[in-house]
């Protein structure tokens, strides 16, 4: 996954949000749809600000834009930014699970994009 799709993701989120209030407004006099439609845009509004942090993490930081966060792995990056994609990178062989020697070095208390966490993420930036 490259980081812009976080941002085009937002943009999708935000273009939905959009046509559900203007679907809200035209049916505004004959439904109840108060909750609902507030509870939705809550909720969409949570992954388009997601969707920006993750894009502005990796666009201010200078990650490489045709790199993908999920498989590549750069110490230097993480050490500047405390932030990686996974909780942890660990590789299985035989049944046994093991931290390969270039990740050992990951900062303590490093982000990750894979718990969602991004206000964590907003905080460090």
């Amino acid at each position: 996954m490259k980081y812009d799709e976080y941002l085009q993701c937002a943009r999708k989120h935000l273009r939905g949000c959009a046509s559900l209030l203007v679907t809200y407004e035209a049916g505004k006099n004959t439904n109840n749809y108060d909750n609902i439609v507030w509870l939705e845009l809550y909720y969409l509004a949570g992954y388009i600000i997601e969707g920006i942090t993750i894009y502005s993490a990796y666009k201010l930081n200078g990650w490489n834009s045709t790199d993908d966060i999920q498989k590549k792995y750069n110490l230097q990056f993480t050490k500047k930014t405390k932030l990686d994609f996974y909780v942890k990178r660990t590789k299985v062989k035989n049944g046994i699970e093991t931290i390969p020697s270039y990740f050992q070095h990951r900062p303590a208390g490093a982000l990750n994009v894979q718990q969602h966490k991004f206000q964590e993420i907003v905080k460090n930036m």
